[in-house]
């Protein structure tokens, strides 16, 4: 897999459900989830949290790493847009922190005596400050007799040297008999590189006890990668 392609996947990957959307945490309420995937060309394991500081602003931090050395470390906040009355609900989020970039080392070419040129030098990876902004909209609904919801949750990065990524993702939930839940998500995303890309992650979450779920699902690429890794993710909330 493309080193970029790598960081893409890192970037654009959020825990799906309900780990986003716009609705804020409680006040007092901290939500974790600790989430790993696997496949035949990468690993990912991820840790993302979440707590209610009031009823309208919740922070967060959202790590992860990957086999391919794509790290991210990106603490944020978000809160609502207008008074969120109505069934559609809106929220902005605002983040800072770290990610691992590849980029191609500047260099000097010197040629003497007329032989082959030198080969050029090999990106290499650098952790670098990012910004990242964010915008969710979703709603409440019902279908097929059981409750749900489904959500838009877009995102931008930028790096110290204005490189960009763009996210989108696009999450249906249902909550089903015993509480437990299904999800399905397509996630996108593409930088200002070139890259594209697309994965389609259904997941069946568990309900273990009132504050503990255990999430199981696949990750499967449909435009720009063809990857198929399994997840497994533990949701916590306190």
């Amino acid at each position: 897999m493309p080193r970029a392609l790598a960081l893409l996947i890192l970037f654009c990957l959020t825990a799906p459900g309900a780990l986003a959307g716009p609705w804020p945490r409680g006040k007092g309420e901290t939500f974790l989830s600790f989430a790993i995937e696997y496949s035949e060309s990468r690993d990912y394991g991820g840790l993302y949290a979440e707590y209610g500081l009031t009823e309208n602003l919740t922070l967060g931090l959202d790590l992860g790493t990957t086999s391919s050395d794509a790290k991210k470390a990106i603490a944020f906040a978000r809160w609502p847009v207008g008074k969120n009355a109505g069934p559609l609900r809106m929220s902005v989020q605002l983040g800072v922190g770290y990610a691992e970039r590849w980029r191609t080392p500047p260099f000097k070419l010197v040629v003497k005596g007329g032989g082959p040129l030198p080969p050029l030098p090999a990106p290499q990876p650098k952790m670098r400050p990012v910004v990242q902004t964010g915008l969710s909209v979703g709603r409440g609904l019902e279908l097929l007799g059981h409750n749900g919801w489904v959500t838009l949750d877009t995102r931008a990065e930028i790096d110290e040297e204005l490189a960009s990524h763009y996210a989108a993702d696009a999450t249906l939930g249902l909550t089903v008999p015993k509480g437990h839940m299904f999800i399905l998500q397509l996630q996108t995303g593409a930088t200002d590189a070139g890259e594209t890309w697309a994965k389609l992650a259904p997941s069946y979450v568990l309900e273990l006890s009132g504050a503990q779920h255990l999430e199981m699902g696949l990750v499967a690429g449909v435009a720009g990668d063809s990857d198929v890794a399994a997840r497994l993710g533990l949701w916590q909330r306190f």
